[in-house]
């Protein structure tokens, strides 16, 4: 169950002192608590390693590096990801834009609900939101080709 491998990470990420460890005092008793979490789990699972964590100076050797290249990863996901609305103007009537959307999303949030990680989690959700990125690119060069093509018109 998810409840059941939440506890188990939970307890692994306090037995090692994990320093990406993030709500580990939120372990599930009931289906309205995963509920309840949804939205919590959708911020994770979208958009950490979150800011306030970039430059907590906790880390030694190469766990900095990785933190500096996760920044600049997340600072180019974040300005990307702002275009993920177009995409349901462009194709929302499209089956082949939902099924991934809805595919990969659903994928995302199920890892946060069961991960509490930010480092875990940031490498199990890779494919998945490089899928929603794409999405997102081609929306962003859609809307700005539309753009430049009507500004030349004029």
């Amino acid at each position: 169950t998810i409840a059941g491998m939440r506890k188990i990470l939970i307890d692994h990420n306090i037995k090692v002192s994990s320093k990406s460890a993030i709500d580990l005092d939120v372990i599930f008793q009931d289906a309205t608590e995963v509920l309840m979490y949804i939205p919590r789990a959708i911020q994770i699972s979208f958009f950490s390693p979150f800011p306030n964590r970039w430059f907590k100076s906790d880390l030694t050797g190469t766990s900095i590096m990785m933190r500096k290249i996760s920044m600049f990863e997340m600072l180019l996901t974040y300005s990307i990801l702002l275009f993920l609305p177009l995409t349901f103007v462009y194709w929302k009537n499209k089956t082949e834009f939902w099924a991934p959307l809805f595919f990969c999303s659903s994928m995302m949030i199920l890892l946060a609900l069961v991960t509490p990680n930010i480092g875990t989690l940031y490498r199990y959700r890779y494919p998945y939101l490089m899928i929603l990125i794409t999405m997102s690119i081609i929306a962003a060069y859609k809307f700005i080709y539309k753009n430049i093509k009507l500004s030349n018109k004029n």
